[in-house]
């Protein structure tokens, strides 16, 4: 695979953690800022696990805009840009070039986290669970996430519509983890790799990753993240429970705004709430217990 912008040293750390894939819109370049500047940004505290973090994008049309990412990249060095349109229905691609080169790159780190750039991530309360065996216990062919199944869209007006060709005679798809937030250990990677080479793309990026192609990788187990206790969908229901400090249980939320990733990120600096072993449900997820959305 050909990349405009890589830099192959990234990874090049003793005792690297965790290394983040974002799928980062080109224009979001206030985001990215405020990702290295707050939860992605190892060095704010001491507890923080070695963390390094790479912005997937793909190839631009403007040249304006290209010369204002390669800046960036001169900044930074923490922009991966494919040989592939950067567009909404190339997502999957975007994520295609980002594993392989994480499996070239970055085979070091104990675990991958695979999200976008309007994320907010409380890595305090994160890894005191898996440092803790709250869940990832034994630490090999392991995903955290939040696992549906969804209503499969035929209406043509639909940003998710889907042809009556895919998905045939049925209402919903198959199960798969939703894609603002995938957390996996790394050896996961070749035979997600592996099992996407002989699936044909898809374009709808986390039924295809974290559905099509993980249901064919045998042997994992999943820690459900519910939705509404460990993710807090609305930011700024989010904020009014860091503000009133009350035993806050999410550790993800989706902030509306770059001033919001700010804001969340702050006080979740002072939340000093743990997990219990009752807060996570480590076992392999069955059918019966997949939520339709």
């Amino acid at each position: 695979m050909a990349f405009t912008l890589e830099n192959k040293a990234i990874c090049k750390t003793n005792n690297l953690t965790v290394v983040i894939m974002i799928l980062s819109a080109p224009e979001h370049t206030e985001h990215r800022r405020a990702i290295r500047e707050t939860w992605a940004n190892s060095s704010r505290s001491s507890s923080m696990p070695e963390v390094r973090t790479i912005f997937v994008i793909g190839r631009l049309k403007h040249w304006t805009t290209q010369s204002l990412i390669e800046k960036e990249f001169a900044d930074y060095g923490d922009i991966l840009q494919g040989n592939f349109e950067d567009n909404y229905k190339n997502l999957s691609l975007n994520s295609l070039y980002g594993y392989q080169w994480l499996n070239q790159n970055c085979a070091n780190a104990e675990f991958v986290i695979k999200s976008d750039d309007d994320i907010v991530i409380n890595f305090n309360k994160l890894f005191h669970a898996i440092n803790n065996r709250l869940m990832f216990v034994n630490r090999t062919r392991e995903v955290a996430c939040f696992r549906v199944r969804s209503t499969v869209h035929r209406e043509r007006h639909s940003k998710y519509f889907v042809g009556e060709h895919v998905f045939m005679n049925v209402d919903y798809t198959p199960a798969y983890c939703e894609g603002k937030f995938v957390l996996m250990t790394m050896d996961l990677i070749p035979d997600l790799l592996e099992s996407a080479f002989l699936t044909p793309l898809f374009w709808l990026e986390d039924i295809y990753w974290y559905g099509l192609v993980m249901s064919s990788v045998p042997d994992i187990t999943y820690t459900r993240i519910i939705w509404g206790e460990k993710i807090e969908p609305k930011a700024e229901k989010a904020i009014e429970c860091l503000q009133k400090r009350d035993n806050c249980k999410f550790f993800i939320t989706w902030p509306r705004n770059v001033a919001e990733i700010r804001k969340i990120y702050t006080l979740m600096e002072k939340d000093n709430s743990t997990y219990t072993e009752t807060d996570f449900i480590n076992a392999t997820i069955e059918q019966e217990i997949f939520l339709v959305s």
